[in-house]
């Protein structure tokens, strides 16, 4: 996924990319409005008041002083990027307007190479249901197998292979076809949720389903996700954020990363009692979002939303999982 920076005046730093200059007229000129955004907000929830002490207290200069340094910090963390947020072709969104993706949607690592030739696909499961169920009767032969509901297994050779394909987690396409499958339910999940997707969320979750196969390369690529959007029938349109660097690495930077990490980890998990080496993780969870809005069908009039307690509402919570090495 690409995230177009400002171009304004901009400045190379040391890790190649390209920021704005904190000192450039476009940027003071942009903080000196956000500034104004700021005490606008401050006031609308009676933060503030209209009208300014004669002279500033030194209660108030430690606040100032601390504001500041937020401030500053934010501002060499955090860069504004563009993004793509997206919804199903099926939702209604009357507010905004969400575009089609168009374009070439075609990607050599969408489709593995022995789907394109016309092959007979067998799904994973249907081969997990054929073995197992071959195990439960070692005397059927292929005859008895296909008419018991099985008559995609043409020769009895195909067991052997399959077994293997199974403890594989399946063939090429088997695998590109659960991370499709996986990607799709977390957005249709999200959606339902009334969370914001974005480009980035798809491919992070395809990576993360790829993440489950041994010697699997996808890189998620930008005409995968293209291809995924056009697939599924998702509508896209463009959303400006101001979030940290470290959300706008690409996602062959985060791989990277992620390898860089396991090499290490794995030299010094040895030195550790098996008790001490912990995977954990933390998950973001509430009861229901607070929103103002919700997708419909065309041309309805009233719209119920059942809420429940309202201190669910207003509360999120954090889920973190942990799993001990000594327990695999």
């Amino acid at each position: 996924m690409s995230m177009n920076y400002d171009t304004a005046s901009v400045s190379e730093v040391e890790d190649g990319t390209t920021q704005e200059s904190l000192y450039s007229e476009v940027s003071k000129l942009r903080l000196k409005d956000a500034v104004i955004y700021y005490q606008g907000l401050l006031a609308q929830n009676n933060l503030i008041s209209s009208e300014s002490s004669a002279s500033i207290s030194h209660e108030a200069m430690l606040m100032g002083e601390e504001i500041f340094q937020n401030t500053f910090y934010i501002l060499a963390e955090k860069i504004i990027v563009n993004d793509e947020e997206l919804i199903h072709e099926n939702e209604s969104c009357q507010e905004v307007l969400f575009e089609k993706v168009e374009g070439d949607v075609s990607s050599d690592e969408y489709e593995p190479e022995e789907k394109k030739r016309y092959v007979e696909y067998i799904p994973l499961d249907y081969k997990i249901k054929v073995v197992n169920i071959a195990r439960a009767h070692p005397t059927w032969n292929l005859q008895s197998l296909q008419k018991n509901g099985y008559s995609h297994l043409k020769k009895m050779e195909y067991l052997s292979k399959w077994e293997e394909e199974i403890k594989k987690g399946g063939n090429l396409f088997d695998k590109y076809s659960i991370l499709d499958s996986w990607t799709y339910d977390r957005f249709v999940e999200a959606r339902e949720n009334y969370q914001q997707v974005t480009t980035r969320n798809l491919q992070q979750w395809a990576l993360a389903a790829a993440g489950q196969f041994a010697e699997f390369e996808f890189k998620a690529s930008e005409s995968w996700v293209k291809k995924f959007k056009n697939k599924h029938g998702i509508r896209q349109r463009k959303v400006t954020k101001f979030v940290s660097k470290r959300e706008t690495a690409t996602i062959e930077e985060t791989l990277a990363s992620a390898a860089t990490f396991r090499k290490q980890a794995l030299k010094l998990i040895p030195n550790f009692n098996k008790d001490y080496v912990i995977n954990t993780d933390q998950t973001g969870c509430q009861y229901q979002s607070n929103y103002n809005s919700t997708p419909d069908v065309k041309g309805s009039k009233t719209i119920f939303v059942k809420r429940h307690d309202m201190n669910k509402v207003t509360r999120s919570y954090t889920a973190q999982y942990s799993l001990w090495k000594s327990f695999t």
